[in-house]
């Protein structure tokens, strides 16, 4: 299959084409894919510990730097389901808490 005929095909099955985006999920959609774009740039900065033999120090501002950017979109996301960030690490504590329970 050549790579002009490939890319027509995924026209033909390109869903997200079909859908605009809804105004009550463009926060939703927006923060999401923010969030894991910040959490990408996280991975990114702890690559380069290894890639460019950087010590941990010399990353840790930058890696903090992210985390922040990364915290800031969790939060919107939270505030834009209608949860508190309290609500959700204590959903998050039952849920481990039950899952370390059946692990016993």
């Amino acid at each position: 299959m050549k790579v002009k005929e490939y890319t027509r095909f995924t026209r033909t099955t390109a869903k997200y084409k079909q859908q605009p985006v809804r105004p009550e999920i463009q926060g939703l959609l927006y923060l999401g894919l923010a969030l894991a774009g910040e959490v990408g740039e996280v991975a990114n900065e702890i690559k380069k510990v290894f890639r460019e033999n950087k010590t941990i120090e010399e990353a840790k501002p930058k890696i903090v730097e992210e985390l922040g950017d990364s915290i800031w979109y969790m939060v919107r996301l939270v505030d834009e389901l209608g949860y508190t960030l309290e609500e959700v690490m204590s959903l998050n504590k039952a849920k481990l808490e039950k899952r370390q329970l059946n692990d016993s």
